[in-house]
This record gives C-alpha cells, structure tokens and sequence, in this order.
C-alpha cells in the first residue's frame, strides 16, 4: 500500500514537472504566434516584443531566435540577425528554414561590401571621418570623383 502511494505521487509530481514544461513552450509558442501576426502586417515593434517575451519564456525556442532574426534582417541589422539565425541553427541544427536565411546572409554578406563593413562597425568611423573633412574639400572631392566616373 505504501509503494502504491509513493509510485502515485511520483506519477503526480512527473506530470506536474511536465505540464510545466508543455506550458512554458506552450507560451513560447503563443508569442511566436502573435509575434509572426506582427510581423506580417509590418509592425516590426510589437513583432521584436513578442518574440523577445518568447524568449523570456523559453530561451532555447528555435523559431523565437529564428522569427526575431527574421524581424532584425527586415529593419537592417544585420550582424543581429545573422546572430539569431545562428543560435536558432545551434539549438536545432535541422532546423532548415533558419539554416536558408543564415546561409543566405553569409553569401550575401560575402559580395557586400559595405555590409561587411557596418557588421565590423566601419560604416560609422568611416562617416566620421567623411564628416571631420571641410565642407569645401568635400564638394572638391565629390567633383572629382563624378569626373573620373
């Protein structure tokens, strides 16, 4: 009768731990979810919070690390995005669609040169320096470089 109880409430206290675990990805999900509902009407903000609070739910989510790579590549952030992709590839390496966009990423990354550069954080030393030249030497430059083509 004993190892009755105590098999019983080892069986309770499993599907407690479990029913835990299916809501927490449960809730990953639903952000994912309205997340992607966001995300298809271009409301790229409210889309970025979800997926974040999806995150918050359950850190090893592929398809939140995926969904917000997706909402960083739509606004320009590049090196955020590829990050994304990346650990939504590391949790689940069958993960294709993620795979495709960071492979993507890479081989357009590796012919773009100014990407490279903004990945490296060039872009904004390279703008201060341009905006360090004199105004006048800055239309000279500009008109040489239009006559040379």
């Amino acid at each position: 009768m004993k190892s009755h109880r105590l098999l019983l409430l080892t069986i309770l206290v499993a599907a407690v731990l479990l029913q835990t675990n299916i809501l927490e990805a449960t809730t990953a999900k639903f952000h994912v979810d309205v997340g992607l509902n966001h995300f298809y009407k271009n409301r790229y903000l409210e889309a970025y919070r979800e997926f974040k609070l999806a995150l918050e739910k359950d850190p090893r989510y592929p398809e939140a690390h995926y969904n917000l790579g997706r909402v960083y590549k739509a606004q320009g952030f590049i090196k955020e995005a590829i990050i994304q992709f990346q650990i939504a590839v590391q949790i689940k390496p069958d993960y294709l669609a993620a795979r495709r966009e960071l492979e993507s990423m890479q081989q357009s990354l590796a012919s773009d040169v100014a990407a490279q550069q903004k990945i490296r954080g060039r872009e904004t030393m390279q703008q201060t320096t341009f905006d360090a030249i004199p105004a006048d030497q800055a239309v000279s430059r500009a008109r040489e470089m239009l006559k040379q083509g």
